[in-house]
């Protein structure tokens, strides 16, 4: 289920391919409000909402469909392994642009990801201009190596900053930098230094 917005929508009616519909297991994921309902204050106004969906394209189509149809600009986001591919393995590129190609949202993120692995996924297009946030993990650790990690990685603060500044460079629309697996907020200021002269922001 879908719950945002004071609505509710079973997420596997919008895991649609263009001729199947994917039925898969139900998995809630909770949104704030857009008006209030937020630690940020009843004041505070939301523009668009981060939906992180699992491991494939298709989860990534069905929550931007369920989205628009809860009339929320959505900003979906996708992980990648150490080849640059979803973790159910498709290409970064061809998961944008199906998504696009059926329900165009936002924007894109790429999160939960060392620069280096989102490095080599990049196929040169137009679908580049569509990644609007990158929040990469400082530990160049795989996602199954984090998960079986007893300690935090923090990764090299250098290393990080040099690949970011490498990555960005192919993303002309880059406007949100954050942080995920790893990061502190030393890692994120470099992160931010990094992208000055770019119109980005946290």
């Amino acid at each position: 289920e879908i719950h945002c917005a004071q609505s509710t929508f079973h997420l596997c009616d919008f895991f649609r391919t263009p001729n199947t519909l994917v039925r898969e297991p139900t998995r809630r994921l909770e949104t704030s409000s857009l008006d209030g309902g937020d630690p940020r204050g009843s004041s505070y106004k939301q523009d668009t909402q981060e939906l992180a969906p699992g491991p494939g394209a298709e989860e990534g189509l069905g929550i931007a469909r369920a989205a628009r149809e809860s009339d929320i600009p959505a900003l979906i986001g996708f992980t990648v392994e150490t080849d640059g591919r979803l973790p159910d393995g498709t290409a970064l590129r061809a998961a944008v642009e199906l998504v696009d190609e059926y329900e165009s949202p936002a924007g894109f993120i790429v999160n939960c990801a060392h620069p280096t692995h989102v490095a080599s996924g990049i196929e040169e297009g137009s679908w580049l201009a569509r990644i609007l946030q990158v929040s990469p993990n400082a530990s160049m650790l795989t996602h199954a190596e984090l998960d079986r990690a007893t300690e935090l990685d923090a990764g090299d603060r250098g290393h990080l900053s040099s690949s970011f500044s490498s990555l960005q460079a192919h993303l002309p629309n880059l406007a949100v930098v954050g942080g995920c697996c790893g990061t502190g907020p030393g890692h994120v200021a470099a992160l931010w230094s990094a992208a000055e002269g770019h119109d980005t922001r946290a």
